[in-house]
């Protein structure tokens, strides 16, 4: 108890000093409160120690929402091959996400239950992260176990793909050489009759006139269907003398992200240095996944909780009284 006037005075003053703070500091505040879920207008008149766990909170969720960030970031632009943008909206999204989570476990009113629900969720988030962040580390590594990935399939694939080739190849060699007799045919009658002649019959009067066989339009038909099969007989054979190299570039392109699991499971399996390092960053996510729920368990009461619970019994009396007073009326 204070009995000195003085005294009294002075805590006053101190008090205002630091309302006066706060106040210039408000935005920072809102935006402090946006992340924890905590009341503006209540927080601004507590005291330094309930700041100073609203900051621990903070930083807590910045830190993780960091990492959330870069994660969903290099995810979604090595995975999805989506633009700078597009991933950067990735990105966001995972903070908001994250934020959110952690105001729920922020605010939950039991601590066991709170710890259970996280903790859960905390070994999730950091087996997740885990991965993702060792393939964006290890991607050199994992590029490189790819080309043995890639050359088995090659060898899997490469007999069916060139027996389909050849297949097709001996298919249009044989439309081909259809054309070829047919069109040999052609010019061959073209050869014996250039021109043909027309009998006319008009005001009882014969007229003959001689033009060009009709057979020519069909020889340059058939002269064009033999460029366009020639043309692709001609790529085919190409494809097949160049199908592993073509082989090796599709599916090198098409190697996602169970493909880069089973590599890392091949890579982290290998050695004990290898699968230290991963269980070295899962703790370490995990840790940081439990920042938040650690700070709760080790928190104590302040006076924002008391003002909390102050202006809600406050309220609970008051709606009692109203009550009381429509039932009494």
């Amino acid at each position: 108890m204070y009995t000195n006037k003085a005294e009294i005075n002075q805590l006053i003053e101190e008090e205002n000093k630091v309302q006066k703070k706060r106040m210039m500091s408000r935005p920072v505040l809102m935006l402090q409160c946006l992340l924890t879920g905590f009341s503006v207008r209540i927080l601004s008149k507590s005291s330094e120690k309930s700041m100073a766990k609203m900051r621990r909170y903070v930083w807590a969720i910045l830190i993780i929402s960091s990492i959330w960030a870069i994660v969903a970031y290099a995810s979604t632009e090595r995975y999805f091959k989506w633009p700078w943008w597009a991933s950067l909206l990735a990105a966001v999204f995972a903070v908001i996400l994250v934020v959110n989570i952690e105001k729920l476990i922020i605010h939950a009113h039991s601590r066991l239950t709170a710890f259970a629900f996280r903790f859960v969720i905390g070994i999730v988030m950091a087996l997740i992260g885990s991965i993702l962040i060792d393939q964006i580390l290890f991607a050199d590594d994992i590029d490189l176990a790819k080309v043995g990935l890639v050359n088995e399939r090659v060898n899997n694939l490469l007999p069916q793909k060139t027996a389909e080739l050849n297949e097709s190849i001996n298919r249009v060699k044989q439309d081909l050489e259809n054309l070829r007799l047919e069109w040999e045919k052609v010019t061959a009658e073209l050869r014996k009759r250039p021109t043909i002649m027309i009998v006319e019959y008009a005001n009882n009067a014969v007229k003959r006139t001689r033009v060009a066989n009709p057979l020519f339009e069909t020889e340059n038909s058939l002269r064009e269907q033999m460029n366009i099969l020639d043309n692709d007989l001609r790529q085919k054979s190409n494809l097949l003398l160049n199908v592993k190299f073509v082989l090796e570039n599709e599916l090198r392109g098409k190697v996602g992200f169970f493909d880069d699991l089973e590599v890392m499971k091949g890579i982290i399996l290998r050695s004990w240095v290898s699968l230290g390092a991963w269980l070295i960053f899962f703790i370490f996510l995990l840790a940081l996944e439990l920042l938040v729920v650690f700070n709760k368990l080790g928190d104590e009461a302040t006076d924002y909780e008391n003002r909390i619970e102050y202006e809600d019994s406050v309220r609970n009396r008051r709606l009692a009284f109203l009550k009381q007073s429509v039932e009494t009326a």
